[in-house]
């Protein structure tokens, strides 16, 4: 005789899944000030997200460590709205993943 899979196991799952998504999201919440991590997304021109943090009151540090992505000390208050409708999302810059 089998007997099915009890249904726990499944809540189990989906708990610790849910439970690595918060973690990886928490990780990735940009600070409300200090440095952030500015990631375009599609093929905007390195040039749009410069001119863009910039604007928003944003200082350049260095370039970040995926492509076309830049670290930046500023306010995310300030950056969050212009970055999002540049299509640039806006992160926390860990300092293992940014040269420090």
């Amino acid at each position: 005789m089998t007997y099915p899979q009890p249904p726990t196991s499944r809540w189990m799952i989906l708990q610790l899944a849910l439970l690595a998504l918060t973690v990886c999201l928490l990780a990735g919440w940009p600070p409300r000030s200090g440095m952030l991590l500015l990631v375009p997304l599609g093929h905007a021109p390195a040039e749009r997200t410069i001119d863009t943090a910039l604007a928003a009151g944003a200082w350049l540090v260095a370039p970040g460590p995926l492509p076309r992505s830049y670290v930046v000390r500023g306010e995310r208050d300030a950056l969050i709205a212009p970055m999002l409708a540049a299509g640039i999302l806006v992160l926390a810059a860990p300092a293992a993943g940014c040269g420090a």
